[in-house]
């Protein structure tokens, strides 16, 4: 079936003080016909995206008596507590980074009631001087920026890719340009909904200020890809999701089934007992810079145990090594020992530099990110599975 493309929108201000005021502002925005069954496919959508860009206790402040049924329309069957949240948030919010289910929270339930951005606008304006965000306009985007102050500033820098097309004069973006105190609209025009856009404008009286969006392709929770069956290719092994394959629901001494959501799977021999394919998260990229994809196994937001990863290297025949040792985080971040790999999202980029695909870990503590590039080969030639931690 073909995936419906939607918006997520990506807001980041250049003010890090403003983190619990930005969590209060969408709480109140959250909180919106808490006492009604709202079922429109953008709140729907809204709903999913605060779901994903928050934690139990927010969801659960916001939503209120509704708390319960919503997070059930969203994750389907399970329990509603902190454990099985996070793992959900694991499984399902893997689209986008927490920035970007966070705008794009605001951006449907825009599309929902135009009333309660309004005062989310108003809100913000109580907060940070200057403010920007996304509107849909037919099938425009139109950018909205506030300034709540009254003294000069001017555009100094400004961005638009190439996802999208300015409609507006281009003045309205040019550096130089005076930023009208008050809101102001810039309309753009999306060329291509598989393409990310990226815009953000930095303006100044002398003190910079700055604020991003970014678009990306999104499926919405009405198409939201949920655990389905695998087709097994043997008895007693299981898929990625955990489902029953043949007549057994067996881990020791099997195989898994990994399915990347694309319709397509393979299969990883696992040859450790107990091994459980099932948890945390599972991502393909060249790991050791020989053109071909392996797989990294990182166990993660699962109680009781401190996160680690396993590397499963291809043999470029539609085969794989069994896992490399664990490989935890904590240990080789820092001295301190305080690294928490459980927050935040994981991707994997391709990194020019070494010529293989590196793990980004974007924590959602402001901007921070940590890459974690692999080693890749020890001083007797083997691949390890080891990394070292780095910046973008």
């Amino acid at each position: 079936m073909r995936t419906k493309i939607a918006l997520a929108l990506a807001l980041l201000t250049s003010s890090a003080s403003v983190a619990t005021a930005q969590s209060d502002c969408d709480a109140a925005l959250a909180a919106t016909d808490n006492t009604e069954e709202t079922q429109s496919a953008d709140r729907r959508r809204a709903d999913f995206n605060y779901f994903c860009s928050h934690t139990f206790n927010d969801t659960r402040r916001a939503w209120g008596a509704k708390a319960d049924g919503r997070y059930g329309a969203i994750a389907g069957s399970g329990a509603y507590n902190e454990n099985s949240y996070k793992v959900r948030q694991s499984e399902l919010c893997t689209i986008g980074n927490r920035e970007e289910h966070e705008s794009s929270f605001r951006y449907y339930m825009g599309k929902y009631s135009g009333r309660a951005l309004e005062s989310w606008d108003r809100c913000k304006a109580n907060e940070v001087v200057f403010n920007c965000w996304a509107e849909a306009s037919g099938e425009n985007i139109a950018v909205r920026t506030r300034l709540s102050d009254p003294r000069t500033h001017r555009i100094t820098r400004s961005y638009l890719s190439d996802g999208a097309r300015l409609l507006s004069p281009a003045s309205s973006i040019a550096p130089g340009t005076q930023v009208e105190f008050g809101t102001q609209r810039i309309i753009t025009r999306r060329v291509d909904e598989k393409k990310i856009i990226n815009f953000y404008m930095d303006v100044s009286d002398g003190v910079s200020k700055s604020c991003k969006i970014s678009v990306i392709p999104f499926a919405g929770p009405d198409t939201l890809p949920r655990p389905t069956p695998t087709p097994c290719e043997r008895t007693g092994s299981y898929d990625f999701y955990g489902n029953k394959c043949g007549d057994g629901y067996r881990i020791a001494g099997t195989v898994a089934v990994v399915n990347f959501g694309i319709g397509s799977s393979t299969i990883v021999p696992l040859d450790v007992p107990d091994y459980r394919a099932d948890v945390g998260r599972w991502f393909a990229g060249d790991f050791d810079g020989d053109g071909v994809t392996d797989l990294v196994h990182i166990v993660l937001q699962t109680p009781g145990i401190d996160p680690y990863l396993h590397v499963h290297y291809s043999d470029g025949k539609g085969s794989f090594a069994r896992p490399t040792a664990s490989f935890n985080f904590r240990t080789h971040a820092n001295p301190r020992g305080d690294y928490n790999a459980n927050i935040g999202q994981w991707e994997v980029r391709y990194d020019p530099m070494i010529k293989a695909d590196v793990l980004y870990h974007h924590t959602g503590l402001g901007p921070r990110i940590h890459v974690w590039r692999p080693v890749l080969n020890d001083q007797t030639g083997r691949r390890t599975g080891a990394f070292v931690i780095g910046l973008p």
